[in-house]
């Protein structure tokens, strides 16, 4: 069985990259969470000490909630992958004359 074509396997590497490795969340609010679950380990569930670490996870709950919102608006992954070409194959062509010589060639010309 012959290997894929090369834009299926472009197509799967960017959207695996919008997947696995960009990030779902700031970068910060993993350290500042963690903070009220020390405390509570610390010093137990109703504990007043810990009421300033609630509030602090509070906002960063809503700062995450409003960070995937952000990258949900911009549409990073479905622009992205329009953009990617997909190559014409010559019995997609049509008219008379099937090869222009003035077509500039792509990396997916040729690949059946």
């Amino acid at each position: 069985m012959a290997p894929p074509p090369k834009y299926l396997i472009t197509r799967k590497l960017v959207k695996r990259f919008f997947t696995n490795y960009l990030p779902k969340e700031p970068l910060y609010s993993r350290e500042d969470s963690q903070k009220l679950f020390d405390c509570w380990n610390l010093h137990g569930f109703e504990s007043a000490k810990c009421k300033e670490f609630e509030l602090l996870y509070d906002h960063v709950m809503k700062e995450n909630r409003k960070y995937r919102q952000k990258l949900k608006g911009m549409n990073f992954k479905s622009t992205i992958l329009q953009a990617l070409n997909r190559p014409v194959y010559e019995k997609e062509k049509k008219g008379r004359s099937r090869i222009d010589p003035n077509e500039p060639r792509t990396i997916f010309d040729g690949v059946q």
